[in-house]
């Protein structure tokens, strides 16, 4: 079973304009705008002719797509064209991501996005996003790909665009197909379909979706309903690549089914398309399937597929189709009876298993020596030039010893000097690290003493409090049946004090769980964060959204204990001030870094005005403090009028 190529809707969302890439116009059109440029004034309009004829160039000539996307960058700066700045610079940065330079394109992209923002255009700031998503994935940093695109996507919800909102659940689906994560991907697919008509797509879906029914689910026929349902729209229309896909994806499924007559037929309509397609390797998979698929079913003509498919996967050096080829023979010998070739046949199947295994070590032995060839060629070269120096040396020393004499107390005058100043650096680095740990202690002992203080008052409202209130609803429990009230005044007085106390037990213990949190202590954050959402998510008309990645490990109680109590105050103040409806809350585990991004649509707020007020900046300092306590950082955007993004950053090992 072939994997289809990853990305082909992906990659349509690179542009920044709205909707998928159309095909080039007709050349007179490219013609007509150059014509134009060389007779119009520096204005607007040029801009805008340069950017269409960037964009239009972008794929097929990418200097003269780089030349008017620059042109129309300048230009739209001289005149202040906002609009039209950021869409060359969008250009600019697709234009390097294809030619696979990820930190220009970044670079491009990151201006784009601050040009977006000053403009409140919310869809371009989707489209930007989406970008940056993109490069991250091409470099291979799946984590901050998928925290951007769902940035990306949260934006494009809030518009409404349903055809950008599917675009991006493909994104992501894809980002998660890449990592193996196929039920996550699965359930974008899926979103996807519910919104998308673009036949194409849906196909490319379908396919993926066959995959992942086959590998996540083992169910080969929610794998042929998939496939079948792409291979009705390849053919409706007139897609063989995807056509070819599906029909190998059909014989898949019947191959697991032990259809193997039906799966040989697709096999073979498949492999006809991938001759005409030119796609050598696939046809080299597809006769070895059709071979295997006659082997199961005694046909001697299973040999004939095999050994053509054998051949052509040599040819192609395409070790793993070889290696299914000698385990077809080593089968279909067998039910001849021929069981040396069919141990023969065996014994290859499994020597190229091992060589695919060893493969990668062999490249690695091969890289070290060459490496260690280079060294020793460097040292060579070292040595010679050595001597050389030692000979020319020897050659002017008597010219030279009154020169070298004053230049050996020249030397230990200055070495000296360096001496006497690195003792002074190191004295002063040594002083800093000192005041560093130091505060770095002092900041430990009063989280801690914190966290101690928080569980023994914790303890005092639950066992001291709590005990008291309850002594006290009983005795007034007890009061109320023993006294015959007769003034319904008074009864109603007594049912108001009982059930005052009840409030204040509830109130009791519910502020002695959040002082010590049980769920934090027992399972961790990802689980007391879960708990701390769900109880907010019942208050009134705000949604918060919980999502993590990569936290499948607890992380040091240190770490656990600030970050949790940073989400439980930063969830708070969005609760008490933000006016929100909607907050959602990522957790994203790294190799050595933890993030967490919590985003609101709520008012928004001054950051200088609030940390310049006492009273109102308290607790944002009390925030970075706590999160430079752990060696982490801690990253505000926030205005007036607009949602309010923060993030959080804190390294693992430091913690």
């Amino acid at each position: 079973m072939r994997l289809f190529p990853l990305f082909s809707l992906a990659t349509l969302l690179l542009s920044g304009y709205a909707g998928r890439a159309q095909d080039l116009v007709a050349q007179r059109r490219i013609d007509s705008l150059e014509a134009v440029l060389r007779r119009r004034p520096a204005d607007t309009t040029a801009v805008l002719h340069h950017n269409e004829l960037a964009f239009r160039f972008q794929q097929t000539a990418q200097p003269r797509a780089f030349r008017h996307a620059r042109a129309a960058l300048k230009l739209s700066q001289q005149l202040g064209f906002a609009r039209g700045e950021g869409k060359a610079l969008t250009i600019l940065g697709i234009i390097h991501n294809m030619g696979g330079r990820f930190d220009s394109a970044l670079f491009y992209h990151t201006r784009a996005l601050t040009l977006r923002r000053r403009l409140g255009d919310r869809s371009g700031e989707a489209a930007v996003l989406n970008n940056i998503g993109l490069t991250y994935l091409y470099q291979g940093n799946y984590p901050k790909a998928t925290a951007v695109m769902i940035q990306s996507l949260r934006l494009e919800e809030q518009g409404g665009d349903s055809i950008r909102i599917a675009e991006g659940y493909t994104n992501l689906g894809n980002v998660f197909f890449q990592l193996d994560q196929f039920a996550q991907a699965e359930r974008y697919y899926h979103r996807y379909l519910r919104l998308a008509h673009d036949s194409l797509g849906r196909a490319l879906a379908y396919n993926n979706l066959s995959l992942i029914a086959s590998r996540l689910h083992q169910d080969p026929r929610a794998a042929l309903a998939m496939a079948c349902k792409a291979e009705g729209l390849a053919r409706r229309l007139g897609d063989q690549h995807v056509l070819a896909q599906a029909l190998s994806n059909i014989a898949a499924a019947y191959g697991q089914l032990h259809d193997f007559r039906t799966a040989t037929r697709y096999q073979r309509e498949g492999v006809a398309l991938e001759e005409a397609l030119g796609e050598k390797e696939a046809v080299a998979s597809s006769l070895v399937g059709i071979g295997v698929n006659l082997a199961n079913l005694h046909d001697p003509s299973a040999l004939d597929y095999l050994r053509r498919g054998l051949a052509l996967a040599h040819e192609l050096g395409a070790r793993p189709v070889e290696k299914n080829a000698h385990e077809g023979l080593s089968k279909a010998y067998e039910n001849r009876g021929e069981l040396a070739l069919a141990l023969r046949h065996q014994r290859l199947m499994d020597a190229l298993k091992d060589s695919l295994l060893t493969a990668t070590s062999s490249q690695q032995i091969q890289d070290l020596r060459t490496q260690f060839d280079l060294e020793k060629q460097e040292q060579q070269n070292r040595i010679t030039s050595l001597q050389l120096i030692e000979r020319d040396h020897v050659i002017r020393r008597r010219n030279w010893q009154l020169v070298a004499l004053l230049g050996g107390l020249t030397a230990a005058v200055a070495v000296g000097w360096l001496l006497w100043n690195r003792t002074r650096l190191r004295q002063r680095l040594e002083a800093e690290q000192e005041q560093r740990h130091q505060q770095r202690e002092r900041a430990a002992a009063v989280l801690e003493a914190e966290e101690r203080e928080r569980r023994r008052i914790g303890a005092d409202l639950h066992d001291s409090v709590g005990q008291l209130l309850s002594a006290a609803k009983l005795n007034l429990s007890g009061l109320q049946h023993e006294l015959q009230l007769r003034e319904p005044t008074h009864e109603l007085l007594l049912t108001n004090a009982l059930d005052t106390l009840d409030e204040s037990l509830r109130e009791v213990r519910s502020l002695s769980h959040q002082l010590v949190p049980n769920a934090l202590l027992r399972s961790g954050l990802v689980v007391a964060v879960r708990e701390f959402v769900e109880k907010l998510a019942g208050a009134g008309p705000l949604r918060i959204e919980l999502e993590t990645l990569g936290l499948e490990q607890r992380l040091p109680l240190p770490v656990e204990n600030v970050v949790y109590r940073s989400i439980q105050e930063i969830v708070a103040n969005v609760v008490k001030h933000a006016r929100a409806t909607q907050v959602l809350v990522q957790l994203l585990g790294q190799p050595g870094e933890l993030t967490v991004l919590i985003e609101d649509n709520g008012i928004g707020f001054d950051l200088a005005e609030a940390l310049a007020r006492p009273e109102a900046g308290i607790g944002l300092r009390n925030l970075y403090s706590r999160i430079e306590y752990l060696g982490g950082r801690l990253d505000i955007d926030a205005r007036p009028g607009r949602g309010t993004i923060i993030t959080l950053e804190v390294p693992l090992t430091a913690a």
